[in-house]
C-alpha cells in the first residue's frame, strides 16, 4: 500500500522493516504507545491541578498533545537543557489559558523528573554495578 506513493520510494528500505513483524506484534506496539501517551497526558493533567493551574480538561488535553508534539519536533542540542525547552514550550502554550506560569513550569519539571530523571538515576546505579571487563 505504501509503495504506491511515489514520494515514499526513497524510504522503502525503512518501510520494509514492518514486513518482518506480524500484525499482532505491530498492534501491540500501537497499544503500548497509546497507553504510554495516556499515562503521560494524565500525569501532566494531574500535576497541573496539583500546582493550581486551572485549565479545563478538554483544553488541557489539546495543549498537552500540542506540547508533546512540539517537544518531539524541536531539536534539542544539549540534553541537559531539555527541561528548560519543555518548560518554555509549556509556558508558551498553557500561558494562553492560565496566568500561573510558575505552576506550569513546576508541573513540567516534576513530570520530567518522574519520567526521565528518576529512571536515568536508577538505571545508572544498575549500569555502574555491571562488570563489563572481568
Amino acid at each position: 500500500l505504501l509503495s504506491s506513493f511515489n514520494f515514499l520510494n526513497k524510504y522503502h528500505k525503512y518501510i520494509k522493516v514492518f514486513s518482518y513483524y506480524s500484525m499482532l506484534e505491530l498492534f501491540k506496539v500501537v497499544l503500548f504507545s497509546c497507553a504510554r501517551y495516556i499515562v503521560f497526558t494524565t500525569q501532566f493533567f494531574i500535576l497541573l491541578n496539583v500546582f493550581n493551574v486551572s485549565i479545563a480538561y478538554n483544553d488541557a488535553i489539546v495543549l498537552i498533545m500540542t506540547m508533546l508534539l512540539a517537544i518531539s519536533i524541536i531539536p534539542n542540542i544539549f540534553p541537559v537543557l531539555e527541561v528548560v525547552n519543555r518548560s518554555y514550550i509549556a509556558a508558551l502554550l498553557f500561558g494562553l489559558l492560565s496566568t500561573n506560569i510558575s505552576g506550569i513550569v513546576s508541573a513540567t519539571f516534576v513530570l520530567w523528573a518522574i519520567n526521565l530523571l528518576l529512571p536515568a538515576i536508577i538505571g545508572s546505579f544498575f549500569i555502574f554495578t555491571l562488570k563489563f571487563f572481568r
